[in-house]
């Protein structure tokens, strides 16, 4: 459902892109709409693609100590970690400093994160995510 979400609004800015090919040229050839769509496409690839490829990273990484932190016992905790900075999503900031039980998800907006970068969570909660777990161990009293 995300994805088609991202997909929806890639779509939608190419068809803006037409549109104002359209207003410039009333008299469209198909070379011309072929010239627009693939330079459209060219000068989105590099962003996407980077976009694309830091979100698996955040996912792969946070993932994959959600997992060790989960099966390392009942002990452990996690607290969620922005990087401070403008850049972050207000969701997160609220976020930041927060500790919860390994295994438990954070609640956003309405859903459940595992951990940042959860692929099963809405994409405008974790496309450019670059937050982290903090790890640590609850001690029992």
């Amino acid at each position: 459902m995300y994805a088609g979400e991202a997909t929806t609004a890639f779509l939608g800015e190419l068809a803006e892109v037409l549109r104002q090919a359209q207003d410039d040229d009333q008299d469209l050839t198909l070379d011309t709409l072929v010239h627009t769509v693939g330079g459209y496409y060219n000068a989105a690839a590099p962003a996407l693609v980077a976009r694309i490829a830091e979100t698996c990273a955040v996912s792969t990484i946070n993932g994959a100590a959600d997992a060790a932190a989960e099966s390392a016992g009942p002990d452990v905790v996690r607290t969620w970690v922005t990087r401070r900075d403008d850049r972050v999503r207000p969701a997160h900031k609220a976020l930041h400093g927060k500790t919860l039980p390994a295994g438990t998800p954070y609640e956003i907006e309405g859903a459940q994160l595992r951990y940042p970068g959860d692929p099963f969570a809405p994409i405008a909660l974790t496309i450019n995510c670059r937050c982290r777990l903090h790890d640590d161990t609850d001690p029992k009293e």
